[in-house]
């Protein structure tokens, strides 16, 4: 009877073996520590994992830049941005911005920069255990060309070869150059428009009511010349928007005209609105007629063209062709 219960009872242990036995031990151990270690409070965690992005979108005084936080240390970021300064390694003591929170990908603007300086930045995150940074990127904001561009101009040289030399076309604008304030430049031939710098603050009419003025219709850039030379010849109402400007002496310069309707438009979007000339927040006559009673005009206060009775009193700002 004792024989056979030993037998039996070996039989039944065949399947546990020593090794099977420690891996079982050693299995249930990692558990229990990894059990504990997850719910240990005290752990500390790394610092956040992050990339800079390259800076775009640079100008004299502002750029665009951002990180990505791709793994967070084991604690949540509270706080993420770029920092950036003259001198390496930047820090969050440095210019900085405050991009919200947590991981993955944000965006950053970079504000109040200086012309003609390199810039170092460095995307940050911070966690728990503190501040990571990312990489660092360098960059540098172009020369401030705008009064550069104002003394070559007085120094002789025309738009079309300051524009030939690479800078951009909107540099020009607002510049001053033979009597007046330059808004357009025809880049192939160098010929361009300017217009009057200073208000005349006279409310004038269009003139001839009525009346059709045989050749004052022209619309395009280039045709407002001829449009106040068809209305000077052909309308007789003494004191008119066009004669004033055809009759004008100004700045040494005596051949003045009122602008035609898409010459009119160019001011507002590349004068006006950027906030040159000084121009009024009112009613702009053009040359251009619409019939026999109206004309063109346009609001500086919106931009928007419509036709209105010649008889009424706008303002208007004389140009003339380089």
């Amino acid at each position: 009877m004792s024989k056979l219960f030993k037998t039996k009872t070996i039989r039944r242990n065949k399947g546990f073996s020593f090794y099977t036995l420690v891996i079982i031990f050693i299995g249930t151990i990692v558990f229990y520590l990894t059990a504990c270690d997850k719910d240990d409070p005290n752990k500390t965690a790394a610092l956040a994992s992050l990339t800079t992005y390259e800076v775009t979108d640079i100008t004299q005084i502002s750029a665009k830049s951002g990180g990505y936080i791709t793994d967070d240390g084991g604690s949540a970021v509270t706080a993420r941005g770029i920092c950036w300064s003259a001198g390496q390694n930047p820090s969050v003591t440095n210019n900085k911005t405050m991009d919200g929170e947590g991981t993955g990908i944000y965006k950053s603007d970079i504000i109040s920069l200086l012309p003609n300086t390199k810039y170092y930045v460095r995307a940050y995150a911070i966690n728990s255990s503190g501040t990571a940074y990312g990489n660092q990127v360098t960059f540098t904001t172009p020369l401030n060309y705008v009064n550069l561009i104002q003394q070559r101009l007085d120094g002789g040289e025309t738009p079309k070869q300051i524009f030939d030399s690479g800078l951009p076309l909107d540099s020009l604008y607002g510049k001053t150059y033979q009597g007046g304030l330059i808004f357009y430049l025809n880049t192939s031939t160098g010929n361009g428009l300017v217009v009057a710098a200073v208000n005349n603050n006279y409310y004038n009419q269009w003139g001839c009511y009525g009346t059709a003025i045989n050749g004052a219709d022209g619309t395009a850039i280039g045709t407002g010349e001829q449009n106040t030379i068809d209305i000077d010849a052909g309308c007789t109402t003494p004191l008119i928007a066009a004669d004033k400007c055809a009759n004008l002496n100004l700045n040494t310069y005596t051949d003045w005209f009122l602008p035609s309707k898409d010459e009119l438009d160019a001011i507002y979007t590349k004068l006006a609105l950027k906030g040159y000339g000084g121009f009024a927040q009112s009613v702009y006559w053009c040359s251009s007629e619409a019939s026999n009673n109206s004309a063109w005009e346009q609001n500086f206060s919106n931009g928007i063209q419509v036709t209105a009775d010649k008889s009424n009193q706008f303002l208007f700002r004389p140009v003339r062709e380089f």
